[in-house]
């Protein structure tokens, strides 16, 4: 009874050490894609950033350009009505 009893605990023991090896792996497994997954969270946050400033700059000149025009626009309209008041 004793040896059945040995070795159905040395069964169990070399399951056990086996699970634990796999269970470690898997752990080392998952260890080593959060870490990937990290990195690339990173990378893209940075290449978010990047595009938002380009965004950003790229409405400013908009701006700048679209008030460019209206103050050549109110330029012209004094203009023309400096011109009409010197004529009539």
């Amino acid at each position: 009874m004793d040896t059945l009893f040995e070795s159905i605990s040395q069964r169990f023991d070399s399951f056990d050490q086996k699970m634990e090896k796999k269970i470690d792996k898997i752990e080392e497994k998952i260890d080593d894609l959060c870490d990937r997954t990290g990195k690339n969270t990173k990378k893209i946050d940075e290449h978010l950033a990047v595009i938002s400033a380009l965004e950003i700059k790229e409405i400013k000149k908009k701006d700048n350009r679209d008030r460019k025009f209206y103050i050549i626009i109110a330029v012209m309209g004094v203009a023309f009505s400096a011109v009409t008041l010197l004529k009539g």
